[in-house]
């Protein structure tokens, strides 16, 4: 879940996720706090849509993804009115909703 999509001549249409060999790098990348997402429990949807899109914490779509060094996964902390927000998000290339909510799933008791 820490890899990036790569597409290559041998590959012809298909994709394939590759791994870094320099874990720091990956791991600056998929974990990330923001400390100045503002989020709270009174945040209309709308708002806090957009509000994670503009931060960051969102994985972009799996074609702006290709052959470039961002992570298909994101782990997100933001803090939020004395407490905190956890923000998974996970391109669809790689997983699908039953797969993105078994690794959230994962992150709870």
């Amino acid at each position: 879940m820490v890899g990036h999509l790569v597409k290559e001549k041998r590959h012809g249409k298909r994709c394939a996720l590759r791994f870094s060999r320099e874990a720091p790098a990956v791991t600056d990348a998929v974990f990330q706090v923001k400390e100045s997402l503002s989020l709270s429990e009174d945040t209309q949807y709308s708002d806090l849509v957009l509000n994670v899109n503009n931060s960051g914490a969102k994985i972009p779509a799996g074609t702006k993804l290709l052959n470039t060094p961002q992570p298909v996964s994101k782990l997100t902390v933001a803090c939020a009115d004395g407490g905190f927000a956890l923000i998974f998000s996970v391109s669809h290339v790689v997983c699908n909703g039953g797969t993105y909510y078994q690794l959230l799933n994962m992150l709870s008791a």
